[in-house]
């Protein structure tokens, strides 16, 4: 099967792709996703409501030996190219932006009905690409394609589940094009287990200093959770490149309080609740 455009991986970017190339005049397009639905990744992004981007974009943000400027000035606004697709956003206090409708499907529905005439071919997995006669040649287990154009957006390594395991990254390697070898940046923190295994599911907000030989390297507040062996939310996520095997761990649940005001509070759920263990007494403070 032959066409002017193909676009390995379903994901945002691979969406967003089919997307601007079909704006752009590009008429023969085909999107090849290995898994059987495209946009899956994107459904889980920010816990189900897409954080889709952010409002303070700039390249002073970006790590690595590429700056992302030119590119970043020839987008524009994240907002703008949305709301072209009537999709339109609300951004929270930290600046991270979301649908209005806080709804990841709402994303998904957005890129899927202006790339409508674009082919989607789920459970397509690639196993080799070439080019031959000015055209590229993909084959996957069940078909081969060719197109004059083909665009690689397949992932990283960030989301097994969600297809995206870094296998497609061999592909590369086989066409001799050179890779830097990705590493984690914003991640959850693992931690001890035993520490863990009573907390797993349990959502607070709190800050979170990362402590390194008594001093406190980095602090952020938000949404921390707790999972079978790490701690994950936004703050842990902003902390994790700066922690480092060894560091402890502190949270505070009460950020807003000082001390005084924090004392005279255990004193009081103390002096109602006496005869109540610590559990139950601090039940009106914090999550059992």
């Amino acid at each position: 099967m032959k066409y002017d455009l193909i676009i390995i991986g379903g994901g945002a970017s691979g969406l967003t792709a089919a997307v601007t190339a079909f704006s752009m005049g590009v008429q023969s397009i085909a999107v090849l996703e290995r898994l059987p639905r495209t946009g899956k990744k994107i459904l889980a992004t920010g816990n189900g409501r897409c954080n889709l981007s952010h409002a303070d974009i700039s390249s002073k943000n970006y790590q690595g030996s590429y700056n992302p400027e030119a590119v970043l000035c020839e987008f524009g606004r994240a907002s703008d190219f949305f709301e072209n697709l009537g999709l339109y956003c609300r951004t929270d206090e930290q600046g991270r932006m979301y649908p209005y409708s806080m709804t990841a499907n709402s994303v998904l529905d957005a890129l899927r009905l202006h790339s409508a005439d674009v082919d989607e071919l789920c459970s397509q997995n690639v196993t080799d690409i070439y080019q031959k006669n000015h055209l590229w040649h993909i084959r996957t287990e069940e078909q081969q394609y060719s197109a004059k154009y083909m665009i690689f957006s397949a992932g990283g390594f960030a989301a097994p589940k969600f297809g995206t395991d870094g296998t497609a990254w061999k592909l590369l390697e086989k066409l001799q094009i050179s890779l830097v070898k990705p590493r984690p940046i914003l991640c959850p923190v693992l931690s001890d287990k035993k520490l863990l295994s009573s907390l797993k599911g349990l959502r607070v907000k709190g800050s979170v200093s990362i402590l390194r030989d008594r001093n406190i390297i980095s602090t952020e507040t938000g949404e921390i959770q707790f999972t079978e062996q790490a701690l994950s939310g936004i703050c842990m996520f902003n902390l994790s490149p700066v922690t480092h095997s060894g560091d402890e761990i502190l949270i505070n649940l009460f950020p807003e309080l000082d001390s005084r005001e924090m004392l005279s509070r255990i004193y009081t759920c103390n002096a109602v609740r006496s005869e109540s263990d610590c559990e139950l007494m601090l039940s009106g403070l914090v999550h059992r």
